[in-house]
Formats: C-alpha cells, sequence, structure tokens
C-alpha cells in the first residue's frame, strides 16, 4: 500500500494531485499521480499517511537535457515517475460495516443470475454504485456521450426509488390501516424508509442525500398536513443540506440541483402543470437555469 505524502492539491478544477511513496522495480521512488475527482475515486478525501489502493498508468520521470522543462522540474524534486490513476480506493476495514456486507452479497446475487458480463456491471454501477466492476473502455464511452453522470449512483435513482415506493404502497390493500389521512401519511413515511435503507446501502454520498432531504421535507410537510409554498420547501431542503455539509453551496451539483428545481418550478408556473406546453416550459428553463450556473 503506497503512503501518500501531503495532502492532495486541486490544480484545476475536477482534478487531484497528490504523492505517493512506491515501488518501481526494484527501487523506491516517489510517484505524482492525478485523478479525476470522481464519485467513486476518493482522491479528493486523503490525507497524508493515508494507505490507499491505486491503479492506473504509469510513465516514468527521467533527466531531461534542457533544466526547464517539466519532467527536469519533477526529476530535482525527487519525482521517479507520473501516475494517470484510474482507481483510488482506501483499503477496506477488517471487519466490513453491514451495507458493505449488504452490497456484496446483492453483487454475487447479480453475478449468479446473469454472470460477471459487462451489462452486468453497469447495472451494479448505476444500482449499487460499484464503479470497478465496468471496463476503461465503457467508461471512456460514456464520457465521450457526456452521460459519465449515469454510472454513479444520484439523486435521481433515489427519487425514483421513493416515487416508485409511494406508488407500490398506493396499489397494496389496506384494509388494515385506517382511511383517510392517517393512512396517507403512514405510505409517505414507509416510502421514505425505503429510500432512506437506500442511501445507507449504497453510502451517503452527498447527490443521494440531496434527494433523501428533499423526500424528507415532501413527508414532513404530508404528515403536519400543513400548507407551504414551493420556496418554503427548498429553503428548508438547502438549510437542511447546509447543515449536514457547511460547505456544500459552493459544490457545482449541489447548485446544479437547486438551480434545476427552481427552473421546474419556473416552467411548471408558466405552462401549466399537464400536457406538451408544460414539458416544454418546464425543460427549457431548467436548461435556462442550469445554464447559468455553468
Amino acid at each position: 500500500f503506497p503512503v501518500t505524502i501531503g495532502s492532495p492539491r486541486h490544480p484545476i478544477p475536477g482534478e487531484v494531485v497528490f504523492y505517493l511513496n512506491a515501488a518501481l522495480g526494484d527501487q523506491d521512488g516517489v510517484l505524482r499521480c492525478r485523478a479525476v475527482e470522481l464519485p467513486w475515486r476518493n482522491s479528493a478525501a486523503l490525507e497524508e499517511g493515508d494507505l490507499i489502493w491505486v491503479r492506473g498508468d504509469v510513465e516514468a520521470v527521467t533527466r531531461d537535457r534542457n533544466p526547464i522543462t517539466w519532467g527536469s522540474s519533477l526529476f530535482r524534486r525527487g519525482v521517479s515517475g507520473e501516475l494517470r490513476a484510474r482507481f483510488v480506493s482506501k483499503p477496506l476495514a477488517r471487519r466490513p460495516s453491514w451495507n458493505t456486507t449488504l452490497r456484496e452479497r446483492l453483487k454475487h446475487l447479480v453475478f449468479s443470475a446473469s454472470g460477471q458480463s459487462e451489462g452486468s456491471g453497469l447495472f451494479l454501477s448505476m444500482a449499487l454504485g460499484y464503479q470497478d466492476l465496468i471496463s476503461l473502455s465503457v467508461e471512456k464511452a460514456f464520457k465521450r456521450l457526456g452521460l459519465i453522470h449515469l454510472l454513479v449512483v444520484s439523486g435521481y435513482q433515489v427519487s425514483l426509488l421513493f416515487g416508485f415506493a409511494l406508488s407500490v404502497f398506493m396499489l397494496l390493500p389496506l384494509r388494515l390501516l385506517p382511511t383517510g389521512r392517517l393512512a396517507r401519511r403512514l405510505l409517505y413515511v414507509g416510502a421514505l424508509l425505503v429510500a432512506s435503507c437506500y442511501v445507507f446501502c449504497i453510502g451517503l454520498e452527498m447527490s443521494a442525500v440531496r434527494a433523501l432531504v428533499a423526500a424528507a421535507c415532501l413527508t414532513a410537510q404530508v404528515v403536519s398536513e400543513r400548507g407551504s409554498s414551493f420556496a418554503q420547501r427548498w429553503g428548508v431542503a438547502l438549510l437542511m443540506m447546509e447543515m449536514i455539509w457547511p460547505w456544500c453551496f459552493f459544490e457545482i451539483g449541489v447548485i446544479l440541483t437547486f438551480a434545476a428545481l427552481f427552473g421546474i418550478r419556473l416552467g411548471a408556473r408558466l405552462g401549466g402543470s399537464r400536457g406538451v406546453k408544460a414539458l416544454i416550459y418546464v425543460n427549457s428553463c431548467v436548461w435556462l437555469c442550469t445554464s447559468l450556473v455553468i
């Protein structure tokens, strides 16, 4: 396990640079590592002294005749190679947590049903956040198409599961439950519990927690039966995110999420609640709000 030297730096947005003590052949050396800051690469959370697994392409650094080149600068600092990291992770604990054990059992069930194929890796990637099961060619293909966000578990999956659980609960016979308002409250609370279990299973990623907070705000409104405007729910959800992660508003994903929510509400107001007109207005307003952020 290489040992990191110094805290990771962010020379440009979306890229993390850190140094490792690593063995190259028969000699020990220092590697300068670069990694794209993605949710399944925990490179941004590394600290000095951490032991990590790392996989990637290494390019040796040699002394250059020109003393002012980048290679000469690295060589003078004792760097023996540059590593383009494709996978970065800390070693698993000896006693894995309950959610890790559950994820591993689900992975074995999927593999036993469909085999260790590319399709199984994609399914586990989108459903449970496994990112080391897909090939590099598939990852590059999704990156070229601009669909790399589909390979991680985000708020979309959490919202979809919450809505699906709520729909299923509404279809079940509720003879044992009291009718009326109490039954409606129990349906929303049950759907929230299902979504919460899913988030804790996949890990407390920020995008998933954002969707869970939004579902909790909606459930709280239904349970309390108090009227609230969109601005109130929007503001409470943002406040809860700030309480969980004080600097979350500086994350581009958080800003885009709340900008998209604002665009959905604005489009629904302008285009109505149903029909093609509403769809056009909602998509146009979401595109406009997120484009301003970008």
